[in-house]
């Protein structure tokens, strides 16, 4: 048996951030537009195709539902009253998008779009005669859209450089901050410069205006789908860059298709399994779980499959120091498919439905009385994490971002939120949930029957695994590439490469299994509905666990999870009030009956 071995390696380094608020956009009705292309400058180089890549995206704007407001070779005069027609007309719409192509230029760290009128001799009149970008994304925030789109093909080169044309100099800057509710597309990478591309439009442009006539892609879809083209059409010369800070579902050309279909809020009472059930394995649907907030789920067909680990695993889990003797290798058949969670719950997700944050959830730790077994002892979780019941939980919590995972939620808070998604979601005949132990391992595995969906993976350490790198975030890789204050990871041992802090993380940033699933292993510990108990030793058709016991089952691995807990068939449990700094969970849209 393997109750109560989970071990918090990192519990007493945790290092404090600062709070981050999390307020999630209602949406309205419109979509509204500007598009700018200029060409004809009279004191700088003039351009071939930003007048082009202006129609083009105007066209296909207007051909899913937007209003536009268009300007051609604009002066400055004209690009200030185009900007305040355009907040006028975004005040109450769903959506504002605002695209230019022509000259920019970065100064000092700012970032300036250049009319066709603009004579700049010193670089003191670079803030009087051109539009400054964030005077753009003010009148946008201004406007009051849940979704503000930004998207420049232009070089955004310095003027006092190497000139103003596309193909000269030193290209894109970043942008500081990225307001809340915002999405800004550069063409091409900071430090680089976009292409005008050899026909009518330029590679980025025409990758955009393709990728927006896509039926059902999310925005953040459209803009990856462009990125891949753009890579493509430019031998890899071309990588198109992105800040987002909008994290809620947006489909810009409306209607069904196996990218994303939008699950109604209200089911008639005719309908039943059979009208929600997928098609094909990985379909993507979105359901909302509160108000203007969707979550997307991967379609988990009904199948049979074989659960557990063989004997050889087994021996590996249990060379690297992990019990792997519950993992009795059986058949399970499923008769019924379900829809899982794409991600594991993220921070803005849980805040949505929930209405408290990370500093909430870590506080209540705090608090926590109950004597837990943790690292061979009981004790409470405050006395180790060497704590006191009064200290700031801001010292507990690692990255606090929308798209972070959630942690430090415990069982019956998990079953909390995933009865208020349904309870919002309103689907007749099915319901949020926990997945059943056998869903998770069956959704984890997509197919598959190895160590994990990705295939068998070799361990040349405690935490060191290169061919986890991919699928995973866990103890050897979790430090790689980590910002932000998180936890001391000198003590892990053998990683593969040098570790410092680490914490959880944003999800979807690893690759996804077969059926579209992100972090199925790694990241977070995600709980599972069933109580634990021991694998019968037959086959069995749709098992839900032990009917009692002390110990919820976990899945999936963790961020300062060592090497062999990143496997599809590595079980473990935990008491159900517990919280930790590696504990989420991940919500299944499931039959009722």
């Amino acid at each position: 048996m393997k109750p109560n071995t989970f071990i918090h390696s990192l519990m007493s380094t945790a290092l404090a951030l600062l709070l981050v608020s999390v307020s999630l956009p209602c949406y309205a009705a419109e979509r509204v537009a500007l598009v700018i292309g200029n060409n004809a400058y009279k004191y700088g180089t003039p351009l071939n195709n930003c007048i082009n890549d202006a129609r083009a995206v105007t066209k296909a704007l207007k051909d899913v539902g937007f209003q536009v407001i268009v300007a051609e070779d604009a002066s400055l005069q004209q690009m200030e009253a185009k900007v305040l027609d355009f907040r006028r007309a975004a005040q109450g719409a769903k959506a504002a998008w605002f695209f230019y192509s022509g000259h920019g230029a970065e100064v000092k760290g700012a970032n300036y779009l250049v009319p066709v009128d603009a004579e700049i001799k010193d670089e003191f009149q670079i803030k009087h005669k051109t539009f400054a970008l964030d005077q753009l994304m003010g009148a946008m925030d201004e406007a009051g859209t849940p979704l503000k789109v930004v998207v420049l093909d232009c070089c955004r080169d310095n003027p006092f450089g190497k000139g103003w044309s596309r193909s000269g100099a030193r290209g894109l800057g970043q942008v500081g901050e990225t307001p809340k509710g915002t999405i800004i597309a550069f063409a091409t990478a900071p430090g680089k410069v976009a292409s005008d591309g050899s026909g009518k439009n330029s590679p980025f442009t025409t990758a955009l205006v393709s990728a927006i006539a896509k039926r059902g892609l999310e925005i953040d879809q459209v803009f990856k789908e462009t990125g891949r083209a753009v890579l493509a059409a430019t031998a890899n010369e071309q990588q198109p860059w992105i800040n987002s800070s909008y994290f809620d579902s947006f489909v810009l050309a409306r209607g069904t298709s196996a990218g994303s279909v939008t699950l109604p809020s209200a089911v008639p009472a005719s309908d039943d399994y059979g009208l929600f059930a997928g098609t094909t394995a990985g379909e993507r649907k979105l359901v909302e779980v509160a108000p203007g907030v969707s979550i997307p789920f991967r379609w988990c067909p009904p199948g049979t499959f074989t659960m557990g680990g063989p004997a050889e695993e087994q021996a590996l889990a249990k060379k690297w120091g992990l019990d792997a003797s519950d993992e009795t290798q059986h058949r399970v058949t499923l008769t019924k498919g379900f829809w899982l969670a794409e991600t594991e719950v993220t921070q803005g997700q849980w805040q949505a439905v929930m209405d408290t944050g990370l500093k909430d959830q870590a506080r209540k730790a705090l608090q926590d009385d109950t004597l837990y077994q943790i690292s061979g002892k009981k004790q409470t979780y405050r006395d180790a994490v060497s704590s006191k019941k009064g200290d700031d939980p801001s010292k507990l919590i690692g990255l606090q971002s929308e798209q972070v995972v959630m942690y430090f939620v415990n069982h019956s808070e998990a079953e909390d939120w995933c009865a208020a998604a349904s309870r919002h979601a309103g689907v007749r005949g099915w319901r949020v949930t926990l997945p059943s132990e056998a869903q998770w391992e069956y959704a984890c595995r997509a197919g598959t029957g190895g160590m994990t969906y990705a295939g068998d993976f070799t361990i040349k350490g405690k935490n060191n695994a290169p061919g986890l790198d991919a699928i995973a975030w866990y103890a050897g890789n979790s430090s790689k590439g980590y910002s932000g204050k998180g936890w001391d990871t000198k003590g892990f041992e053998e990683t593969q490469y040098p570790s410092v802090t680490a914490g959880p993380r944003r999800v979807g940033q690893k690759q996804a299994n077969d059926w579209g699933l992100d972090d199925m292993l790694g990241n977070v510990f995600e709980w599972c509905g069933d109580w634990y108990g021991g694998y019968p030793m037959r086959s069995v058709t749709d098992p839900m666990g032990a009917s009692s016991g002390a110990n919820r089952v976990i899945r999936g691995g963790s961020w300062n999870g060592n090497a062999a807990s990143s496997r599809a068939a590595y079980r473990n449990a935990l008491e159900p009030g517990i919280r930790s700094i590696d504990l989420g969970f991940r919500p299944a849209l499931v039959p009722s009956r």
